[in-house]
């Protein structure tokens, strides 16, 4: 199974499957819209194998939709342009607040946090800035409004410290991604910034800088980890067998690591839309629901 597994992902990316039927064409049956952390290219590159082992497991075309930003995401939702999407925990509770999001079928599962992940604060290393305590005063930027763990976690984090935005540090225009982010506070023009636990090394190569020269100096709670959710679009025929493939991703197995090695995850995991109250809770005290 698993061999004939990876030859089907290779012949079907070899052979330029997965950029042609993945991306754009008109007559795919499924439609998956991913949350834009990162650019399009490496977003394509980490859920291409998702999308062709979904062909391969419903029997169903399937293709890959990225928006240029988190707002025209939740846009596509929002109209019924994609039948899933798979989103952090805050998109998610936003969509289904705005009635695009329907359910969540699964809960991504991470080799580090399982089905929870977390946002950090970064600095330069060797700007002084070595804890949450020492932002007073600076300037920070974040990825979206929307982002959970580009903003949101940030924000509880610093009031928890007792820092309040506007009095005690400046939020400067947000950088729409988390590479950005990363370069914004390498180069200087950021004193600190937000983005998710795990993403520095992807994020740091996207930029263009090292890695190396930047630290973490503050880590949030963990939050539930991002949600593949059926849209309003989606055929609750197609829904169930979507659903079934995604979890038979177990966690830890060799399937898993193939098909959603380069995605950096583990595996899927049954969820509830109640599994996103702490996130809920979260949003509504950063004030973005």
């Amino acid at each position: 199974m698993i061999q004939s597994l990876k030859k089907f992902l290779v012949c079907s990316l070899g052979l330029g499957v997965a950029a042609s039927v993945l991306v754009s064409p008109a007559f795919a049956e499924i439609s998956v819209g991913l949350l834009p952390r990162l650019p399009e290219e490496q977003m394509i590159k980490m859920f291409a194998p998702l999308a062709a082992y979904l062909e391969k497991e419903t029997g169903e075309k399937v293709k890959l939709v990225i928006p240029r930003d988190f707002q025209s995401f939740r846009g596509a939702v929002a109209r019924g342009e994609v039948d899933y999407g798979f989103a952090n925990p805050l998109v998610y509770v936003q969509a289904k607040k705005e009635g695009g999001a329907v359910a969540p079928l699964a809960i991504a599962a991470e080799p580090a946090g399982g089905t929870a992940f977390r946002g950090i604060l970064i600095s330069r290393k060797g700007s002084g800035i070595e804890s949450v305590s020492g932002l007073k005063g600076k300037k920070l930027v974040f990825v979206e409004p929307d982002s959970a763990a580009g903003y949101v976690a940030q924000m509880l984090m610093l009031k928890n410290a007792g820092l309040e935005k506007g009095r005690d540090y400046t939020v400067l225009p947000f950088a729409g991604k988390h590479s950005e982010v990363v370069k914004a506070v390498a180069e200087g023009r950021a004193d600190a910034g937000g983005i998710r636990d795990g993403d520095l090394e992807i994020a740091a190569k996207a930029a263009g800088v090292q890695a190396a020269s930047i630290q973490t100096v503050g880590t949030s709670e963990p939050i539930p980890n991002w949600a593949f959710f059926a849209t309003r679009k989606a055929n609750p025929n197609k829904s169930n067998k979507v659903l079934q493939a995604l979890l038979r991703l177990k966690p830890g197995s060799e399937e898993a690591s193939v098909v959603l090695g380069l995605a950096h995850l583990t595996g899927f995991v049954l969820t509830a839309d109640q599994d996103y109250d702490p996130m809920r809770k979260a949003g509504q005290a950063a004030g973005v629901l």
